[in-house]
This record gives structure tokens, sequence and C-alpha cells, in this order.
């Protein structure tokens, strides 16, 4: 009798994948008797039979998500058990989400009198957190203490004293930054 041993070389402890495309976490298993294979996802078992986004491979020893979605970000774990013991592997999986953005004005509005003063937001979402510049009429805008103001992660623009030369097309760009490998 053996206690089973997983082979781990094929995964990264933190994975990272683009929403819609397949993953596949490797279990490779070793011992004697042929160890059980069972998987987890935060700690809770899955029935991966009932799951129609979920596929077995390689006898059981590897898991495909075939179109992975922000609901399979989590902790992922493969279990191996047979007469002389157990073993286990776990990886982290985030799931990367495109960004999505949307301006609006603050409570005031965005056609106000010369003189006073406007805000604008930029709500975006995505995984990794998107990052946000704005322009106006297509040229790039900085912080500036005495006039336009970019604060809260540069998700909000001030214009605390609106001039005549402030009328015009304001956008917010925002692109993602991938900093690791992806599946």
């Amino acid at each position: 009798m053996s206690k089973p041993t997983i082979d781990n070389s094929r995964n990264s402890p933190e994975a990272h994948v683009i929403q819609g495309r397949p993953f596949t976490f490797h279990c490779p298993v070793n011992g004697y008797p042929v160890p059980k294979i069972s998987w987890l996802k935060d700690h809770k078992i899955v029935a991966v039979e009932k799951h129609s986004d979920l596929r077995l491979i390689d006898n059981g020893q590897g898991l495909e998500i075939l179109s992975t979605q922000p609901i399979h970000k989590g902790l992922w774990t493969c279990q191996a058990e047979n007469d002389a013991g157990d073993s286990e592997i776990n990886v982290r999986l985030d799931v990367w989400t495109g960004p999505k953005a949307s301006v609006r004005a603050g409570k005031d509005g965005v056609t106000r009198p010369l003189g006073t003063s406007v805000t604008l937001f930029c709500d975006t979402t995505g995984n990794p957190t998107p990052i946000v510049t704005w322009t106006f009429e297509d040229r790039v805008l900085l912080h500036s203490p005495n006039g336009t103001q970019i604060s809260e992660g540069n998700k909000r623009l001030d214009i605390p004293v609106l001039k005549l030369e402030d009328s015009g097309n304001y956008t917010c760009k925002f692109f993602l930054v991938h900093k690791s490998t992806v599946n």
C-alpha cells in the first residue's frame, strides 16, 4: 500500500484565465490501491456530473472548465484518498472579466453656468480593476491644483470654476493591465 501522491508541476498555485476561455486543472495521482479523486471549490465537494460547464478528463485526474465565468473564481482543490492515506493540491483561480465603463454627471448635471463647478464620474467594472484616464477634445487631462481635478483613482473629474474654454467633449478611457500569464 502507498499513500496517494499528486504531481502538481502542471498547475500554478495562483492561476488566471480570461472569461469565456476554457481552463484545466491537472491532478495526476499515484498510489496503491488506486486513489479516489474528489474535486472541491471553496472547500465544498463539486458534483461534476451536475455541472454542464465542467468535465472530468484523464479518468478524473483533470478537471476542465469549458467556458470560465466569474462564478468559477475561487479555491479549487483536488483530493486523492485511498486506504493508505490522502493528499490534496490547491489552485486559486481568478477569472478576468472585460472592462466596462459609463460616465455619469454629478448631482447638478453637466450643463452648468460659467463660474460654477461640474463633476463627472467614470464608473468602471472589470477584473483586474481597469485603469482610467480622462481626455478633453482628445487631449489627456492631468490633475491641476487650480483647474481640472482628478481623484478617486482617476474615476472622478471636477472642474471647480467653469470657463468658456472648458466647453467640449470629455471622455473616460479605460484599459486593463495583465501582470501575469493568462491560460
